[in-house]
């Protein structure tokens, strides 16, 4: 199961060679409350929408929200591992993947047309969400090429 260890191996790493990796606590809590925001919008993509769309989705086990505090949030989703593939932005691909590719796609914009009562206004928090998340690793890549010149180019 995915945990932040990979991140924290990284942060270890960048502390060895002595780059500071230790943010103030305001900015931690802005992104742990970024992670958050991710997965409980996941949680209720998976809830409420994705029995809609009508599309090949990963079966979901269990879904609860993270709630600070309280709970952790865990989403247990079927391995798609045999079923699918991480690709490059160069693949090329076959006229007949990108039609298969194309067919999903139109059925899941007709479909949030069709009951677009179950998510207009609804999802409003946190729309940068994944912006910002992604802006917040922006110091760590820079830490992390510091520290690994020989193989990160």
């Amino acid at each position: 199961m995915p945990t932040t260890k990979a991140i924290e191996a990284a942060k270890e790493m960048m502390k060895e060679k002595g780059i500071d990796t230790k943010p103030d606590d305001k900015v931690v809590e802005g992104r742990l409350n970024m992670v958050i925001q991710i997965h409980n919008t996941e949680c209720e993509f998976f809830q409420n929408l994705g029995p809609i769309l009508d599309i090949p989705l990963p079966k979901i086990h269990k879904s609860i929200k993270w709630i600070l505090g309280e709970q952790k949030g865990i989403i247990h989703m079927e391995d798609l591992s045999n079923h699918s593939k991480t690709t490059s932005i160069f693949t090329k691909y076959s006229l007949a993947q990108v039609k298969n590719l194309m067919k999903y796609m139109v059925k899941w914009h007709k479909n949030a047309f069709v009951h677009r009562d179950a998510w207009l206004g609804k999802y409003t928090t946190g729309q940068n969400t994944f912006i910002n998340m992604v802006r917040a690793f922006d110091p760590m890549i820079v830490g992390l090429f510091a520290t690994l010149p020989d193989k990160m180019g």
